[in-house]
């Protein structure tokens, strides 16, 4: 009787373990999605990051950028920790004071992968992010 619980308590702690593991390989898979008008040869990380930092508005057309993002979510999270290299309230903080120093306008922000796809793709010089198993068809991706 004492092998059998033994028994079960290792199975379900390899369950546990295994499925630990299949959450972290799944975090911080994000790709980022532009309007199709917009050169995917033109983005890379550092552009991306200088995108999303407020230091980069105009695309190499000279074309306005719109910024969108999915606040408080995990996709945010990972993008942020893996393009832009800080928090979500450092990030917010800085948007907010470019925001309020007149330098920049808050991304537009929304709630779900399928919304941010439908606006990037509709609105020519957007550029998004959303996790890598969205449905991203009628924008450019970009890993």
């Amino acid at each position: 009787m004492n092998m059998k619980k033994s028994i079960s308590v290792i199975a379900g702690s390899v369950f546990a373990w295994l499925l630990v593991i299949t959450i972290t390989v799944q975090a911080g898979e994000v790709v980022v999605i532009t309007h199709k008008n917009v050169s995917s040869g033109s983005v890379n990380a550092e552009v991306v990051k200088k995108i999303y930092s407020g230091h980069m508005t105009k695309w190499p057309d000279n074309q306005a950028i719109v910024v969108s993002i999915m606040e408080g979510s995990d996709a945010h999270k990972d993008f942020l920790k893996t393009y832009v290299n800080k928090s979500e309230s450092q990030f917010s903080a800085a948007w907010k004071k470019m925001m309020f120093t007149g330098q920049a306008s808050y991304p537009k922000n929304f709630a779900s992968a399928q919304s941010i796809v439908d606006f990037v793709a509709k609105t020519p010089g957007a550029i998004g992010y959303v996790d890598a198993g969205a449905k991203t068809d009628n924008v450019n991706t970009i890993k």
